[in-house]
């Protein structure tokens, strides 16, 4: 699922907000990719409707890395009942 959601966020980060593919990895930190809070919160719905996840306001910073994200996504969504 990780692997999934990471090409996710990367397709989006490149269609729709223009980031090169080269400096999109694991650990790129979003801040370093000039992104904001409310790209961060579009990238979020967009997992959300897609992956039926729960990703609740403030659980995605802009200083975490992009695999940071999706783990603490995964461990939000883990423990829901």
């Amino acid at each position: 699922m990780k692997g999934i959601i990471f090409d996710r966020i990367k397709s989006l980060l490149t269609d729709k907000y223009y980031v090169s593919v080269d400096e999109i990895t694991k650990n790129v930190i979003y801040d370093d990719l000039d992104l904001d809070s409310l790209t961060l919160l579009e990238i979020s719905v967009v997992l959300e409707k897609e992956f039926n996840l729960s990703i609740p306001d403030g659980l995605i910073f802009s200083d975490m890395s992009i695999e940071a994200s999706i783990n603490k996504i995964l461990n939000n969504n883990v423990n829901e009942t």
